[in-house]
């Protein structure tokens, strides 16, 4: 088997004990409420429901991106011991984490110059970035070398459908991704956005409906139309505190297309104080983003 490792964020979302399951290390983006801004915290510090209590409340959360010296601390020690790296980034497009790890990952190479690390930009979040990530480490499982493995990343990233709809549109207005007088009559409404994210890894509103329930319908319909093998899967869910609403779209899916779904994991604060309490997200090998 190809002698490296496989390196990613804390924002695929997923439980400390499945990235040791898969054999991945990942780095801790932060967050912090507005409110106090001296307490900064780490994904995974507080739980996701405790988290979307507190926006609820009418708490502000904002993010800041990987810390260099947690990269050097992790990837070193794994270059000292004769190992290659591959490091699967969240989008670049979404926040500085990516070009964060680029730039310590080359500042490393300089210092061992037999070592390699190539950087590959998921251009994905949450469950989805996950998805791409079990792509690529049964990828590497199968004996592809560093080199392979990470030209597969740069090719299946592309082949990994991200559908998402929010519950509550002044989060996306607050992150700038929509317009107050929008945020207003669409809340009037009852309008739900839906949302995917493009080959570069931007949100990108593509339809409005009306009620959650539509919006949901919305999606599992997408998932029949674009997904490559709609009836084996694999399916990944994310959610902000809705699980209720995980449970229909995991029924109707079964239902109409007889898939089980493999993950389903919570968004963790730093994509949650973008979207906030009750976005659902699916997510699924497709023939083109």
């Amino acid at each position: 088997m190809s002698n490296f490792r496989i390196f990613t964020d804390s924002t695929c979302d997923l439980a400390p004990e499945v990235y040791k399951e898969w054999g991945v290390e990942y780095f801790k983006l932060a967050f912090y409420f507005t409110d106090d801004e001296s307490v900064r915290y780490r994904d995974g510090d507080i739980p996701a429901n405790e988290f979307y209590d507190e926006m609820r409340k009418g708490r502000t959360a904002k993010t800041s991106g990987s810390n260099p010296g947690d990269i050097r601390e992790k990837m070193e020690p794994v270059l000292k011991a004769g190992e290659d790296i591959l490091y699967l980034g969240f989008a670049s497009v979404l926040s500085n984490s990516f070009s964060v790890a680029k730039l310590t990952a080359d500042e490393l190479m300089e210092e061992y110059p037999d070592r390699k690390i190539i950087c590959v930009d998921s251009c994905s979040q949450s469950a989805g970035q996950a998805l791409v990530l079990k792509f690529v480490l049964d990828k590497k499982n199968s004996g592809a070398s560093l080199e392979e493995t990470a030209q597969y990343a740069e090719e299946i990233k592309l082949h990994v459908a991200h559908w998402f709809t929010v519950d509550n549109l002044v989060y996306l207005k607050r992150g700038g991704r929509l317009s107050a007088a929008s945020a207003v009559i669409g809340t009037v409404l009852n309008i739900k956005p839906i949302i995917h994210t493009d080959n570069e890894g931007r949100l990108v509103a593509v339809e409005k409906v009306r009620g959650r329930k539509n919006a949901m319908n919305f999606i599992i319909d997408k998932y029949g139309e674009e997904a490559v093998h709609p009836g084996e899967g694999p399916l990944y869910f994310c959610n902000s505190d809705c699980m209720e609403d995980v449970e229909y779209m995991k029924n109707r899916l079964k239902e109409k297309f007889g898939v089980d779904t493999d993950l389903v994991v919570d968004i963790g604060p730093v994509i949650g104080s973008h979207v906030g309490p009750g976005t659902i997200s699916i997510f699924y090998e497709c023939k083109n983003r």
